[in-house]
């Protein structure tokens, strides 16, 4: 799969502890984690995290994956709401809900094909919010790309000259 953002970084590989992390975050309500996966990620995203060294106005803007409304139902929040909010707090790089998710059946259990298909009907940019010229993309999990591809192309569309992606774990 082609992939629309410039590049993509995981703290961890899904699995182990890194995966019974995201667990207890996603599904055992252990919010608190949020700042954990943050402080990794602050520490892990180096240059994603700066403005460019010529242009220090060029600091890029945090914008969250948005989750379905299904989810957000069955798990009280949107699982990289609280992280880019925390890695936000961290770094001082603002955060922006440019993607809003209208609903859909949930990717969990999709192929890639399938989550691409379903991330298209879902996933739009949010005409309140300006999209960034620089974004980072932050999410809990990567599995296939698709969702993450999906909204780096919409943030393109809307004028984001560079998108890459910070998560906390990545399937392989």
């Amino acid at each position: 799969m082609e992939y629309a953002f410039d590049r993509s970084l995981a703290v961890h590989r899904y699995g182990g502890s890194a995966g019974q992390v995201v667990r207890a975050y996603k599904f055992q309500g252990v919010r608190g984690l949020a700042a954990l996966i943050a402080c990794q990620m602050a520490e892990t995203g180096g240059p994603m995290l700066r403005a460019d060294a010529d242009q220090p106005a060029s600091a890029p803007v945090l914008v969250p994956v948005p989750s379905g409304p299904a989810s957000i139902r069955a798990r009280g929040f949107a699982s990289a709401v609280p992280i880019a909010q925390a890695l936000a707090a961290l770094t001082r790089l603002p955060t922006a809900p440019a993607l809003v998710h209208r609903g859909s059946v949930g990717q969990k259990t999709l192929s890639g094909a399938a989550r691409l298909s379903n991330a298209r009907r879902s996933i739009v940019r949010s005409p309140a919010v300006r999209v960034p010229e620089r974004a980072v993309l932050v999410d809990d999990v990567f599995t296939t790309g698709a969702t993450t591809s999906l909204c780096a192309e919409l943030l393109r569309e809307g004028g984001a000259r560079e998108v890459v992606v910070l998560v906390y774990a990545m399937e392989y």
